[in-house]
């Protein structure tokens, strides 16, 4: 198992360019299709960005035609499902979890312990954030979020700083570090 984690990968993000990743399954709750509309209408107004998909499930043919519809095939990318998701989140410019609904997501905590600033909707999800700096909460809409994801493009294309100021205090991940590491 440690071996398929040390596995190289082939990441071929654009340089300069933000980088979204999300991790998901491809299936109605986690609104992958808003988010391709939100994706289309950035790009139409001139929001350069990159929005990469990890994940399977039965949307996969419907989310496809979608992207194709919308002319984004070259800026939005479905990648399957990945034995290691981690090097795609850690080389990403930002996480994104822009699900219609949401629990605790795992895949939060994931991002969090590789320090990613993180971006998500209204949901319950917004729990995980608790204690975490460098993350947004949008609104749960197709509006919230393109004036969201908008906002964060803007800010990093003046900046060129990946950085939020969550109301939330610092998060610190030594614990979970220490215990991964007891475990290898």
């Amino acid at each position: 198992m440690l071996q398929k984690a040390k596995e190289e990968v082939n990441i071929n993000f654009e340089p300069k360019v933000i980088n979204f990743v999300t991790v998901a399954r491809l299936v109605p709750q986690k609104a992958i299709d808003r988010l391709i509309k939100v994706h289309s209408k950035l790009i139409n107004n001139n929001y350069e960005n990159y929005f990469y998909v990890i994940g399977s499930g039965p949307e996969k043919e419907n989310l496809q035609k979608t992207i194709k519809e919308k002319n984004v095939e070259k800026t939005f990318k479905l990648l399957g499902k990945k034995e290691n998701p981690y090097p795609y989140i850690k080389n990403a410019t930002y996480f994104c979890l822009l699900s219609n609904f949401e629990g605790y997501g795992m895949v939060i905590e994931e991002a969090k312990i590789l320090n990613k600033p993180i971006i998500i909707t209204a949901t319950a999800a917004k729990e995980a954030l608790k204690n975490y700096k460098n993350s947004k909460i949008l609104e749960n809409s197709e509006e919230g979020i393109y004036l969201g994801l908008k906002n964060v493009i803007e800010n990093y294309n003046k900046t060129k700083e990946v950085n939020f100021e969550n109301e939330y205090v610092e998060y610190d991940n030594k614990d979970i570090i220490d215990k991964i590491e007891e475990l290898i």
